[in-house]
């Protein structure tokens, strides 16, 4: 159920001011992961690092000095979300080419906890 955290995503967490660890709540990755893409963005005070393989998109961004966490799905979800948006999406998302086009449902989460581990729970 869980696998090693790729060495790749230590650093992009790090861009973002957060540690693996707290994201995937220890040293291991759910497989709910497994194929994902991970990107980081940087515009101004703006970082992001996104992972995403359809239908859900998972947002972690540090805005004006505040940690932020987004979950979106292209699908209606099971759990409660917040808005649908659409696009052109918020200039703070800086969606991903491929993702840009696509309306989404968004949970906006307070805690840094990834989906994976949550929906695990």
């Amino acid at each position: 159920m869980f696998g090693l955290i790729p060495l790749d995503l230590t650093p992009l967490f790090s861009q973002l001011g957060l540690s693996v660890q707290i994201v995937f709540g220890g040293r291991k990755i759910p497989q709910f992961y497994e194929g994902w893409q991970w990107i980081v963005q940087e515009e101004g005070d703006f970082c992001s690092v996104q992972g995403y393989k359809l239908p859900l998109w998972e947002v972690w961004f540090r805005d004006r000095g505040r940690h932020n966490h987004y979950i979106l799905s292209t699908e209606k979800p099971t759990f409660p979300y917040h808005d649908i948006v659409s696009p052109p999406l918020e200039e703070a998302l800086l969606a991903p080419g491929e993702l840009s086009n696509l309306s989404w449902y968004l949970r906006e989460e307070r805690q840094m906890l990834c989906w994976g581990i949550k929906r695990a729970i």
